[in-house]
């Protein structure tokens, strides 16, 4: 399997038209990029089936975020006796900044590791934090993502 945003913006405003692409518009698509060199494309286009996703909901990226927010870092709290709680402020702005209506979901792991895991790693190493401990992700006044512990 092989991903690529090449041609997105074509794609997505045949989307929005309320159709999926054709298999021509996508080969079209895909000749008119500069992503790929012609050889290339040729071999895609003969012997490959070219899926086309569709943009993806906002609801769908709250979702991705929470699996990876488990993932990259709740999940390893836990097995450290700390709860991880993020309000629904933060929440909002960090889906907002890994998201992307022509690219989807693929920043939000990027957020998740800048955003997130750095300043509750710098939480951590800086001591206090025990077994039973809570810490609560809030949003500064400047828009900065800030570990509150409790």
């Amino acid at each position: 399997m092989f991903t690529s945003n090449i041609g997105a913006q074509a794609i997505a405003a045949i989307f929005k038209e309320g159709r999926v692409p054709t298999t021509d518009e996508l080969s079209a698509i895909l000749g008119k990029s500069e992503g790929f060199r012609p050889e290339l494309i040729g071999r895609f286009v003969a012997n490959v089936d070219i899926i086309p996703f569709a943009p993806i909901s906002r609801e769908a990226v709250g979702k991705i975020f929470d699996h990876h927010l488990r993932k990259e870092i709740t999940n390893g709290l836990l097995k450290m006796g700390i709860t991880l709680e993020i309000t629904p402020e933060a929440r909002e702005c960090l889906l907002e900044e890994g998201y992307s209506e022509l690219y989807g979901a693929r920043p939000i792991l990027g957020v998740i590791r800048n955003r997130l895991r750095k300043p509750v790693s710098r939480t951590l190493v800086s001591g206090g934090t025990e077994q039973g401990t809570l810490l609560e992700i809030v949003l500064g006044t400047e828009g900065e993502v800030q570990v509150k512990k409790r």
